[in-house]
């Protein structure tokens, strides 16, 4: 009964401290947001500080392409940003009207989003793109201070029209005044990404 679960009639709070990220040593990225699924433009909108992208990236820069990919509404899933911990990613931006060659090195990023953050967040998305197409909550175990929820998804893949299904188990903690102090999960994305065409390599 959190956020995305549609279906409860309470909700639990949160401090203003939280921190819904995981620790940085699990997140290897580049550290920016862009807004390319909405408008097949990618133009940087967030920097995480002391991130690889801090070094090179600056607010309002488009990319132009990634790896020799020229970036389009077409081509948004299949610019390739991921790679190895070190790995350069090549890419070629526009920058205040001057186009330039980057590189990003791919490494772990110290972060977290407080609530104040998150709902900030919430705010700026558009609600009616949120939901699910069908959410179940199956069933929600709990002992003590910790909370365990098992939850589906179905949505219709836009590009196959194929339906996809994502099963997703969520572990809640909560402190004494039924705050969330620390929340967790672990889902069928790998899968979910094979039902819709897509493979991992390395």
């Amino acid at each position: 009964c959190f956020l995305a679960f549609s279906n409860c009639d309470h909700f639990f709070t949160l401090s203003e401290d939280v921190a819904f990220a995981t620790p940085s040593v699990r997140l290897l990225l580049l550290g920016f947001t862009h807004d390319g699924y909405e408008t097949g433009e990618m133009v940087v909108q967030t920097i995480v500080p002391d991130s690889p992208a801090s070094a090179v990236l600056q607010v309002g820069d488009k990319f132009i392409s990634v790896r020799g990919v020229e970036v389009g509404s077409d081509t948004m899933d299949r610019l390739d940003f991921r790679g190895k911990a070190g790995e350069a990613v090549e890419a070629v931006i526009v920058r205040e009207g001057e186009s330039m060659e980057i590189s990003v090195v791919r490494g772990t990023i110290a972060s977290t989003i407080t609530k104040a953050d998150m709902l900030e967040w919430m705010r700026e998305q558009n609600a009616e793109d949120w939901a699910d197409e069908n959410y179940t909550v199956h069933e929600v175990v709990g002992s003590g201070d910790v909370i365990y929820a098992w939850t589906q998804a179905v949505n219709t893949d836009e590009t196959s029209g194929a339906s996809v299904d994502l099963h997703t188990v969520s572990r809640f903690q909560f402190n004494a005044d039924g705050q969330v102090v620390a929340l967790a999960n672990i889902n069928e994305s790998r899968f979910a990404l094979e039902q819709m065409g897509y493979t991992i390599t390395r």
